[in-house]
């Protein structure tokens, strides 16, 4: 995600009452510097490739309001199985991301299953987030965007004042950003900025 879309889904929304702010899929967290200089009393990122993980949590290390969870968020208890490329560490995920050897030549995919998963609605729970505080949703996942929202409750989408996903675009992508769109308001959330500055991702923020 770029930097820009995280100062605006940061600064559009959010009087902040002191929430914590979730990405799930950071990866090398390019945004993390916005994160860091906002008033969000938690940050939690998760990413489940293991050398980006142990280099997030390096970079993190002494920032005591960040916390870097090494596991697979998956939309149910029963999928934990992961695909990940030999070329690039972001495209690790639930999911094969479309049309990859187009984008990076000779990346192919391999399957593997781990015990280090847990469903995205019982992770929320986990969480225990203060619903008289505001809350973020990041979302860069690789196109199990629509699997993990519509596995969750009514209630823990409601926890939520600021949704921000990174999807592959259109040209790329087999979703097409009117499944997002849709999806998003069944939620009653309203698509406030689109930002397509990468050749690859498309940003969207809801409100």
């Amino acid at each position: 995600m770029n930097n820009s879309v995280a100062d605006k889904a940061i600064e559009g929304k959010h009087n902040n009452l002191g929430g914590t702010l979730i990405h799930i899929g950071a990866g090398t967290c390019e945004e993390l510097s916005v994160y860091q200089d906002t008033p969000y009393e938690k940050i939690i990122l998760v990413e489940i490739c293991n050398d980006t993980f142990d280099s997030l949590a390096s970079q993190t290390s002494n920032n005591s309001k960040i916390e870097v969870v090494n596991t697979l968020i998956t939309s149910n208890s029963e999928d934990e199985s992961i695909y990940f490329t030999n070329r690039v560490s972001q495209f690790t995920g639930l999911k094969k991301s479309p049309n990859i050897q187009n984008i990076f030549a000779n990346a192919q995919y391999e399957k593997e299953k781990t015990t280090n998963s847990i469903a995205i609605g019982l992770f929320l729970e986990e969480l225990n987030l203060d619903s008289d505080k505001e809350h973020m949703l990041v979302l860069q996942v690789n196109g199990a965007e629509s699997d993990l929202l519509s596995s969750l409750s009514n209630a823990q989408i409601a926890l939520f004042s600021n949704i921000t996903i990174s999807s592959f675009n259109q040209s790329v992508s087999e979703v097409a950003s009117s499944e997002i769109e849709n999806l998003m308001a069944k939620f009653n959330f309203t698509l406030t900025c689109l930002e397509r500055l990468d050749p690859i991702y498309d940003t969207y923020q809801y409100s």
